[in-house]
């Protein structure tokens, strides 16, 4: 079987109502980074971790996956589809700022479900989102901050990179947990709140899990 990925990049993707392309220049961002030759140390080292939440529904997913999975750097891609259902249809409210409303809630749900499928693929994990576009020599700087981060503070609990729920990067060990407090908590914030409200310990459950473990920013 092929060995876990030292990094997993997840990306959820939907398609924009104004036709908007994001996910192939995004992709572009991070492929540009990984290398070609198998006899590369970093080879085969990384996964780019795809998810569509609209199914039948997102042309340039379709070619973005028709591209990456033929082209020099298939091994380093995994495409996902999965229509995540509304438990509540009959329940659309509009929330507030910091009151999920019923896409938001949504949208949370299909974060379990993208981080659940991908707690087995490596040992990092890094949040992204698709139109997010990753800095030049990002990858080089993401593992000099892991291995710094190992360094000075073995069990730390996330790498702050970027912001909202873009660049978030954690040790995969902990993304069951961190599934499942989202899952628990979806309607009481939304997933940009609950993810540093989990890593900086700001509830008991999360004191609890996390005993004094640090969370860092780069």
């Amino acid at each position: 079987s092929k060995p876990k990925a030292w990094l997993v990049i997840g990306i959820p993707t939907i398609p924009r109502r104004d036709g908007t392309v994001y996910l192939h220049r995004t992709l572009k961002t991070i492929t540009d980074q990984l290398p070609t030759d198998p006899n590369d140390p970093f080879f085969g080292k990384v996964l780019i971790a795809v998810f569509n939440n609209r199914p039948g529904a997102h042309p340039e997913f379709e070619v973005a996956k028709k591209a990456g999975l033929s082209g020099p750097y298939a091994p380093y891609f995994k495409f996902f589809e999965h229509n995540v259902p509304d438990p509540e249809p009959q329940n659309h409210d509009q929330g507030e700022a910091n009151k999920p409303g019923w896409r938001v809630r949504q949208q949370t749900r299909e974060m379990v479900v993208m981080l659940r499928a991908s707690q087995d693929l490596g040992d990092h994990y890094l949040f992204m989102e698709d139109d997010f576009e990753l800095c030049p020599h990002a990858m080089r700087a993401l593992h000099y901050l892991i291995s710094k981060a190992d360094a000075y503070n073995p069990g730390w609990i996330g790498i702050r990179v970027s912001y909202g729920m873009c660049g978030l990067l954690f040790q995969m060990s902990d993304i069951p947990t961190i599934a499942s407090y989202l899952e628990e908590h979806a309607a009481r914030r939304p997933p940009d709140h609950l993810v540093p409200e989990f890593i900086m310990s700001e509830t008991q459950q999360s004191r609890d899990y996390l005993r004094g473990r640090r969370n860092m920013s780069f």
